[in-house]
């Protein structure tokens, strides 16, 4: 048919107006430059992220993917902390970096707080027995007095804050606090505290209570502090007279003690009611034999050796015993609390051990060596070194319980096999003194420096000590120049390793943190401490960010110091708590810039210990105002928060120092194409600068806390086991937006320093190479600039959500939206497509929990759009005001108002149609056909689908593509959403189609019957005519398609349309188009196209199955149609009455078949398609003997072989002849009814009906008959004349017989025959001549009277000459035809002939 449709449209083209034919829409390919991969770029990577494949070729998320590209590498800076044992393998023992300066000090006094006055009277009475200790984990100091214990809040501040609680009548000789079991105690009480005396344990509970403040006081008052809630658990257990000390618990809450009478290791069980075999508190002695538990301690005779102390390595699970200080047994503590502790291994002779590990120390004395500390190395610290010991000299011994040194496959922790001594560190040897550049800053000091000595004092034993994470604090009683209440506090930090080597630039990511032994030496102080220690240990910290890696190894000091504040410190002794604060790299940078001691001097040895990009990245976090990076250091006068941190904020002329300082210590961005001259400019030959480093680090730090966690988390509730809550608090997203805002800020203020201007060609030169590096740099900055602003818009989105209750709005969304949200992270959020589709389903949700809720949503949608608005667009704020509207709409009664609503509505949905959802526009559709708003649910679908395709490719996509091309055709997801959009628009016009329906099925007695049909029937009109107005190709054909699916064809051929004709030429075509083809041809009067179209219909073979009859039929109104042509199209003519006429044989082929072989299966074959006559002639007419149609043939071809005709008619004659229908004397009528027959069919025609032929073969039929046969006289030319034949031609024929005398009319008898049939006929001839002559013409005028009048002559002359034959008997004839007659008839013709002529 494609020649059919070529055909029509040039016919069409030929008798119409031109139409401008649209071009394809064409697709320019967004390229980008790769970044290169030299060690030289920042946010170069070998390979895409996730991210820019989700975004595709969006530019935005491509810039997005960039930046984050950069965060991810700087993000790897601070996780390359290395272990504690690779970190000791690397550093030389007793080495350190001694500073005795307040410039530099790692670690400061913050405050000091004496013991209440009563408390202290109490404690000095001589008849008292006192002890104290500390609490850290509920922030209270103990302090017992014979059977009274007090619990000081030593952070309040006033004399009164204590908690008091008054045991039995025994003294109270010890005080635990060990983690609670879950399992057993309510969800509020956290803690258990532990009271021993002589002889009995008892446990109480213990919670933390956020009290109301009081009227009138503000919420950061002392009075606002958590309260100390003490609770009876009825759990005591005797001892036996044994006092049970040194308290410990795992995490899980198992209880262990030490008898310090009788040297075992004990653990005390409790549940929470007694059983018929168990008290609520038992003790169960782990050292002694079982039965000894039932034996009281004074008659155990056996004398055990000294158990020093126990301590419990509660993540672990491990139990730690020292004998006789210098041995060391280790327990492993079973998951299950139903098993027991069992002890793994024991290890002694440390001394020697030691001294092979560290030779060159002189303080392992084995007349003296004693260990008077243990602690448990966290598994975030080390994997391999599990437990530190401390000698009384302050050696650290550092242990594994482990040969595997590595965790499983499976992340288990190895298992406790050994105690194996790894590594041994002297402390600092006495009277040691600064390096040469710490005595520099030293004379840059103050000079206030009464607490740190002017060199690492001598000192005796320690009194105690403390370690965790890289810190080590010693209390030990100075020596000299000092009373024996005078301390010397050690403090000893692990130095950060290196990121960059000092003065030069590279990229972060490769393993900066390999340094000598120098550069990676640990560093130390002293504090003067006025008063004995009893106790060291750390302030807890409010952790709400990980600080641990992947491995779980903890993140390194610079990685932690901008998202927690400094590490507090305790030191409790007799006259009360001093607290000291770790003093960060930062806090160490922030202090020069606030004492004005910012120089060269300072800065550079600062700048060349920790790597310049780390210390611009500090610069940046003071300039910005960072809240953890700009708390003031002074020592007095602060209000000190639960953490001790002083809550007063840096200078101004501090952070306008920073500033200067980041700018000029940061360098400028450098090409090496400049350097190397055969190197062409490109990415990956610019070294970026310090500042930029530090920009990245900076930002990677503020990112950390949520970068990588998920958006949700799981949190399930009774009813609801995926409930999806916030994986991140509130109060980190408040921090890290504060802090990301005054980086926004900080970049906007300072954007000219980042860009090649005058003052920076000035300052770094402005070579074609640097140059182009700016730029590089520049681009790499405002990626950075892009991405925060787009993650304070997240960080304002999820907060947002948290406000409107977040698990609600998530139970509203799809199941798979759901699915998708519990595995987004906020990088997925903030950088991928796919995130931003989820937010966008979220907003909606919001949306319609808001309208649900019947509150107005103009106040949220206003929020968003200003918070942020890359996840609320101001498409997105129309788009719900507009759904606002059309709520409106639904609820007004008032006509007029509903208008209205709809009206504005639909102005600001078409605003809104790019981001759109389909979800979405379905609801809206749907509402716009209840309300009946026929240009809203038309126009919005279609405005949406242009929208979303706005480079039309759907129509790159052919109508007849087959299914493997569209499974594989990258339009074909815009072409799904093109067709949904159309199905939205017939849904309204099915809407319209059965209102009407409906109307007109109203019984005619309604009343309002009539007024019903008429909407219905105007809400119809107006429907379809907006359809069909609309420019939309697609569209078009999907409503000419739905419209024959339905059989609504009237209605398309009402279709004023550009886009019908093309439709219906379209490819695949079908007889019920191409049907409607042509009748719109005939509708628009073009004629010749619509005769091609119906030709082609007689002529289709491969689409469906035509009959014959209406091929004829569409041949037969062809060429109705063409010759209806306003311009003549006599060819076109011709060639269809060609066509018909072959067609007419071929019909007259199959009616023959069907009447003679109606089983024959050729007879449906003839309805395929159209053959030619030869065809016919070969394969159906001659083989079947198909005489008529073989006259037919002869008649419509021209075929002038006399020979074939007359055998045809000669067969066709005796096939009458033969018919049993008729008697055998009448079988003449049969032949004259078949002659007539086919001669009306065909004549005049001289070569399927050739008179002479006929008329020699009908004679000749009558002459052989006339014995047998009553055939009356003239019959022949009678007949002849029936079936049409021209008189005169059969007069000429049957005279020109009379005259030839071949045979067999050579004979006399033969001869009066004819002259008989001559007479009889002209006879009739004459007869109807002169009866049918019209008025005023004369019947000459069709009567040869003249001629005919001769040949009577002639006759007459033959009729005498065989006179004699007749006479003599020679003829024999009828009476009818006498030779008498004969002369009679023709005389008496002759003179009527001359009578009339």
């Amino acid at each position: 048919m494609s020649n059919l449709a070529a055909s029509v449209t040039a016919a069409a083209a030929s008798h119409s107006n031109g139409r401008a034919s649209g071009m394809g829409p064409s697709q320019a390919a967004a390229t980008g430059t790769g970044t290169g991969t030299g060690t030289a770029v920042v946010g170069s990577s070998n390979g895409s992220s996730s991210a820019a494949l989700a975004a595709g070729a969006d530019p935005f998320f491509r810039q997005l993917d960039g930046a984050a590209s950069v965060v991810r590498q700087y993000l790897q800076e601070d996780v390359s902390n290395p272990d504690l044992s690779e970190h000791l393998s690397a550093t030389t023992p007793g080495h350190y970096r001694l500073v005795l300066n307040e410039i530099s000090t790692p670690v400061e006094r913050k405050r000091n707080i004496l013991i209440p006055d009563a408390v202290l009277e109490a404690i000095t009475s001589s008849n008292a027995y006192a002890n104290q200790g500390l609490f850290p984990e509920i922030e209270r100091a103990w302090i017992t007095i014979d059977n009274n214990l007090f619990l000081w809040d030593y952070l309040d501040g006033r004399n009164d804050a204590i908690e008091y609680h008054r045991h039995s009548d025994y003294v109270i000789q010890a005080v635990g606090l060990v983690r609670a079991r879950k399992d057993v105690l309510v969800d509020t009480i956290k803690y258990v505290l532990v009271l021993s005396t002589n002889d009995s344990v008892t446990l109480l509970g213990l919670a933390l209570e956020s009290p109301k403040p009081p009227s009138g006081s503000s919420a950061g008052s002392a009075s606002g502090r958590k309260e100390l809630k003490i609770y009876g658990l009825d759990m005591v257990v005797p001892t036996q007279g044994v006092t049970m000390v040194d308290f410990c618990s795992t995490d899980s809450g198992r209880l262990f003690c030490r008898g310090r009478e009788d040297n075992c290791i004990y653990e005390i069980s409790y549940q929470a009611q007694e059983s018929w075999f168990k008290q609520k508190c038992t003790l169960t002695n782990l050292t002694a034999p079982t039965l000894s538990n039932l034996v009281p301690s004074f008659l155990q005779s056996k004398q055990r050796e000294d158990l020093t102390t126990i301590i419990v390595d509660r993540e672990r699970s491990v139990l730690y015993a020292l004998y006789k200080r210098t041995e060391i047994e280790v327990w492993n503590i079973p998951a299950d609390h139903s098993k027991q502790p069992y002890k793994v291994t024991r290890t002694s002779d440390l001394c020697r051990q030691a001294t092979n590990i560290c030779p060159s120390t002189n303080m392992l004395p084995s007349f003296d060596f004693s260990i008077e500390w243990m602690g448990a190395v966290s598994p975030s610290e080390s994997r391999t070194l599990h437990m530190v010991a401390v000698t009384s000299k302050g050696v650290r011994l550092y242990f594994s319980h482990s040969r595997s040194f590595y965790r499983s496959a499976s992340g288990a922790a190895p298992p406790v096999d050994c105690l194996d001594l790894r590594a041994v560190r002297p402390p600092p040897q006495p009277n040691s003194v600064e390096d040469p550049e710490e005595r520099a800053l030293h004379a840059q000091s103050s000079g206030n420096t009464s607490d740190i000595p002017p060199q690492h004092p001598a000192s005796g034993n320690i009194r105690t000590a403390y370690y965790s994470q890289g810190v080590f604090l010693a209390a030990s009683t100075l020596t000299k120049d000092h009373d024996s209440a005078t301390d010397n506090i050690l403090y000893i930090a692990r130095s950060p390793a290196r990121a960059s080597r000092a003065g030069t630039n590279t990229t972060l990511g490769l393993p900066q943190n390999v340094g000598t032994a120098s550069e990676l030496a640990e560093t130390a102080t002293d504090l003067i401490h006025r008063g004995s220690t009893t106790v060291i240990a750390e302030a807890p910290q409010s952790v709400g960010v990980p600080i641990v890696d992947g491995n779980g190894i903890r993140l390194s000091v610079f990685g932690l110091q901008l998202v927690l504040p400094p590490r507090q410190f305790l030191i409790f002794g007799s006259s009360g708590v001093v607290i000291l604060s770790e003093r960060r790299p930062i806090d160490v940078l922030r202090g020069m810039l606030e004492a004005n001691q910012a120089y060269e001097q300072t800065i550079v040895p600062f700048f060349n210990r920790y790597g310049y990009p780390q210390c611009c990245a500090m610069l940046l976090a003071i300039a910005a105002r960072n809240k953890n990076a700009t708390q003031s250091t002074a020592v007095d006068g602060g209000v000190v928060s639960s953490n001790g941190a002083d809550s007063r904020i840096i200078s101004d002329n501090a952070i306008s120092s920073a500033w200067r300082l980041f700018f000029e210590f940061g360098g400028a961005p450098t090409s090496l194409a400049g350097l190397r001259t055969t190197q062409a400019l490109s990415e990956s030959n610019v070294r970026v600068s310090n500042r930029f480093e530090g920009l990245a680090l900076y930002l990677a730090r503020l990112l950390r806390p949520f970068w990588t966690s998920s958006v949700t988390k799981t949190s399930p509730v009774a009813g609801n086991p995926n409930r999806q809550d916030a994986a991140v608090s509130a109060a980190v997203l408040t921090s890290a937006q504060a802090d990301l805002t005054s980086l926004a800020q900080f970049l906007q203020a300072n954007a000219q320093f980042f860009v090649l201007n005058a003052q920076n060609q000035r300052s770094f030169g402005a070579q074609e190479g640097e140059a182009y590096a700016w730029k590089v740099e520049h681009d790499r900055v405002e990626s950075i600039r892009v991405l925060i602003s787009r993650t304070l818009e997240a960080l304002s989105f999820v907060l947002l959500l948290i406000d409107y209750q977040l698990p609600a709005v998530v139970s509203v969304l799809k199941p798979e939206r759901q699915k998708q949200l519990a595995g987004l992270t906020f990088v997925d959020l903030i950088t991928t497509s796919q995130g931003r589709d989820v937010a966008r389903a979220l907003v909606e949700a919001v949306i319609d929990r808001q309208i649900a809720s019947q509150v107005s949503i103009d106040s949220i949608a206003d929020v968003l759009q200003q918070r942020c608005g890359s996840f609320c667009s101001a498409a997105d704020v129309q788009l719900y005001k507009a759904l606002e509207l059309v709520r409106g709409a639904k609820e007004a009664r008032d006509p007029a108002e509903r208008a209205a609503c709809l009206r504005d509505s639909l102005k600001l949905l078409y605003r809104a149609t790019p981001q759109l959802p389909f979800e979405k526009l379905q609801a809206i559709c749907a509402d716009f056909r209840e309300l009946k708003h026929a240009r809203g649910a038309i126009e919005l679908p279609l405005k949406c689908a242009a929208a979303w395709d706005p480079s039309n490719v759907a129509n790159t996509i052919p109508p007849n593509a087959s299914p493997a091309l569209l499974q594989n055709h990258p339009a074909l997801p815009i072409l799904e959403k093109r067709n949904a959009c159309y199905a939205l628009v017939l849904d309204m016009l099915k809407d319209v189609d059965d209102a009407l329906d409906k109307a007109e099925q109203l019984p005619e007695s309604t009343s309002d019957r009539l007024s019903e049909l008429r909407k219905a029937s105007d809400l119809r009109q107006d429907a379809y005519a907006l359809a069909l107005e609309q420019s939309d190709k697609l569209f078009h054909w999907k409503l000419y398609d739905w419209l024959l699916e339905r059989g609504m064809t009237e209605q398309l051929l009402k279709v004023q349309s550009s886009f019908i004709e093309e439709y219906l030429l379209q490819e695949p075509n079908s007889v019920e188009k191409l049907h409607l083809l042509w009748q719109l041809y005939r509708r628009d009067e073009k004629y010749p196209s619509a005769a091609l179209v119906l030709c082609g219909l007689a002529k289709v073979t491969d689409i469906e199955t035509v009959d014959l009859v209406s091929r004829i039929e569409y041949l037969s109104m062809a060429l109705s149609l063409a010759k209806s042509s306003y311009t003549p199209m006599s060819e076109m003519v011709h060639d269809i009455e060609d066509t018909l006429d072959v067609a007419r044989v071929q019909l007259e082929v199959q009616q023959w078949l069907r009447q003679n072989y109606p089983d024959d299966e050729r007879i449906l074959d003839l309805d395929e398609q159209l053959l030619d006559m030869t065809t016919l002639w070969l394969d159906y007419a001659n083989p079947y003997a198909m005489n008529e149609v073989k006259i037919m043939i002869f008649h419509i071809a021209a075929f002038r072989e006399v020979d074939l005709v007359r055998a045809t008619w000669s067969q066709l004659i005796e096939d009458a002849h033969n018919d049993p229908n008729f008697p055998e004397s009448q079988r003449f009528q049969a032949v004259n009814i078949k002659v007539v027959d086919i001669g009306r069919r065909f004549m005049p025609s001289d070569t399927a009906c050739p008179i002479p032929v006929l008329l020699e073969i009908l004679e000749q039929y009558a002459y052989n008959e006339r014995n047998s046969q009553d055939i009356p006289v003239g019959w022949t030319p009678m007949t002849l004349l029936q079936a049409g034949g021209n008189a005169q031609e059969i007069f000429d024929s049957l005279d020109s017989m009379l005259s030839s005398r071949v045979e067999p009319w050579d004979t006399k008898q033969a001869r009066v025959f004819l002259l008989a049939e001559m007479s009889s006929y002209l006879t009739i001839w004459l007869h109807d001549a002169l009866t049918h002559s019209r008025p005023g013409v004369g019947a000459g005028h069709v009567f040869p009277a003249s001629r005919v009048d001769d040949a009577i002559s002639s006759y007459l002359s033959a009729a005498a000459s065989l006179a004699s034959a007749v006479a003599k008997g020679e003829v024999e004839l009828p009476v009818e035809r006498s030779l008498g007659r004969i002369t009679t008839e023709l005389k008496g013709l002759q003179d009527e002939i001359r009578n009339k002529f």
